[in-house]
């Protein structure tokens, strides 16, 4: 039992390492591009509440998000160097419906690839957790 405990310890800390060495531009350049959500957490699964959308994370920190019934929301995107337990954050900001509300927030990055992004809320008080896959 203690070899299987030793190898989660140490893939946890090799995927967290990973994150903490992402510089701000390294973030900007894997975060431009369009995203869609596969999971959205908000004390409970929501993650239907972002069928359709598409989001575009613009060079420049425009963020544009589609929907072909909902329309189209302009806002934007910052990524933060401070270091949180989790390495840099992303910060979203838009609205225009509550979705958009609830992908207004500053985010830790959690897991962050060419195809993947796994953000989770910094506030200790609840759990919300958002995951893009790149188009």
């Amino acid at each position: 039992m203690k070899p299987f405990f030793i190898v989660i310890l140490a893939m946890a800390a090799a995927c967290s390492k990973s994150n903490l060495d992402l510089t701000p531009q390294q973030v900007t350049d894997k975060v431009t591009g369009k995203w869609k959500v596969t999971y959205f957490f908000d004390d409970k699964d929501e993650t239907s509440h972002f069928t359709g959308y598409t989001f575009e994370f613009k060079s420049g920190g425009t963020l544009v998000a589609e929907h072909s019934s909902k329309g189209t929301f302009t806002g934007s995107w910052s990524n933060e160097d401070k270091s949180s337990k989790h390495g840099p954050k992303l910060i979203i900001t838009i609205s225009g419906n509550e979705e958009m509300e609830e992908l207004s927030d500053d985010w830790e990055i959690i897991v962050m690839n060419d195809t993947r992004m796994e953000l989770r809320d910094d506030n200790k008080t609840k759990t919300e957790e958002v995951h893009f896959e790149k188009l």
